[in-house]
């Protein structure tokens, strides 16, 4: 063709007068007209642009997320360019291309209309924001399903629904949405809480901390990952994973996940639901589930907590914490987890944990550890005499003379 008189779409030359106007009816988005092939990378660079895209190929004339690599060589093929998003009042719409060519406006014509798409994040916001896709979790029960990595893919679409959206973002910590998802997790079949999943988390977790807002990670991080009636069921694997991240993550914010989480609940975790042998007197505490780690399984996992609350306590230590401890090594009458707990107490006193020492040597923490010089078992014994030994190599002078007169010596004599 060597001349054209007359197009339906993209010129403001009069139509001849024996030809019929048919305007294109529906909605119309952005329309580009190249004078040369385009490669297949052209062509999926300009698919990723969305139905909205309203600006031109030029570099630095779109937002960095429309930023295309090849923009050079799409703006040289480009003929014309229209963004009918942009169109004027009179409903013109005109033509961004570098080639202007005279007379080259368009007109929106009487049944056409803009495309304007609304996100799927934004418009869940009309029906409940983010909550209205819990229930897909649900569904994952049913005997039909099978694929196990869509547990995954719905927390990913939750991911997305929080990028860069303050109302999605407010609105799950206003109404605690993790303690929420956190539930409907541990209801869920064990298989479905994977490698994947742990994953998508983790995905979920760098979202909120782009956002800088320290309750939804607090949320999260509470409800989820602290959240061992829900870890407690998966697969042994997916524990010291999910531990072991943690574990890393306290070591880049110890202070954070100090406040957070507190040494405290670690110990509850240690000691209600990675227990070596059940105590009689904590039978209805402990919570017993026929897939949790037991054995070598259950001592690395044990291993990263211990570690996490080694992290914690780098900066100092308080005297509640210094009780917690040890009221936790004494309440126990599960003998591998208190010489467990001894070997870690004595670590902590050998990297010489601000405070630790000066807290442990007061009376009131001293005088209840000789209980154990009594124990039955020969290594709880040992560990609290070494115990001793590095208060009396790590405390002040002036502290000695208590452990004579509180018995300390006496009793160690005792029991030698």
């Amino acid at each position: 063709m060597t001349k054209t008189t007359f197009a339906h779409f993209g010129t403001g030359i009069p139509a001849p007068s024996s030809t019929p106007v048919l305007p294109f009816c529906g909605q119309l988005g952005a329309v580009a007209l190249f004078d040369k092939p385009l490669t297949q990378l052209e062509l999926q660079a300009i698919h990723q642009c969305g139905s909205d895209f309203q600006f031109t190929f030029k570099k630095g004339d779109v937002p960095l997320h429309h930023e295309l690599a090849n923009a050079d060589s799409l703006l040289s093929k480009l003929v014309l360019l229209y963004n009918p998003r942009a169109c004027t009042r009179t409903r013109a719409c005109l033509d961004n291309s570098p080639k202007k060519c005279q007379e080259s406006a368009a007109k929106l014509m009487q049944g056409t209309s803009v495309l304007i798409s609304r996100k799927v994040r934004e418009t869940l916001n009309c029906i409940g924001g983010v909550e209205a896709i819990f229930p897909l979790f649900k569904q994952l029960n049913q005997d039909w399903a099978i694929e196990y990595s869509m547990t995954a893919r719905i927390i990913s679409l939750i991911s997305e629904m929080l990028r860069n959206n303050r109302t999605n973002q407010e609105s799950m910590l206003q109404n605690r949405s993790f303690k929420t998802l956190g539930f409907i997790l541990s209801e869920l079949n064990s298989r479905n809480i994977n490698h994947d999943t742990l994953k998508a988390l983790q995905g979920l977790i760098e979202v909120c901390t782009a956002t800088g807002e320290k309750g939804l990670m607090k949320e999260l991080y509470w409800h989820i990952f602290m959240n061992f009636h829900l870890w407690i069921r998966v697969h042994h694997e997916v524990q010291y994973e999910m531990t072991l991240w943690i574990c890393e993550q306290t070591a880049k914010n110890t202070e954070f996940f100090h406040k957070v989480i507190g040494i405290q609940h670690l110990l509850d975790v240690l000691r209600y639901f990675y227990w070596y042998n059940q105590s009689s007197d904590e039978s209805k505490a402990v919570h017993v589930c026929k897939d949790r780690p037991t054995g070598e399984k259950l001592t690395p996992i044990r291993r990263n907590i211990l570690e996490t609350m080694h992290l914690m306590l780098n900066s100092g230590i308080r005297d509640a914490e210094v009780q917690a401890i040890l009221r936790h090594i004494l309440d126990c009458e599960d003998d591998l987890q208190v010489i467990e707990m001894l070997r870690h107490l004595f670590e902590l006193m050998e990297a010489e944990i601000p405070r630790l020492v000066d807290s442990i040597c007061e009376d009131k923490f001293t005088i209840p550890l000789l209980g154990l010089l009594s124990s039955k078992n020969r290594e709880i014994r040992l560990l609290t005499m070494k115990i001793y030994g590095k208060m009396l190599e790590k405390s002040s002078y002036d502290k000695r003379p208590k452990f004579e007169s509180n018995g300390v010596f006496v009793t160690m004599e005792n029991t030698l």
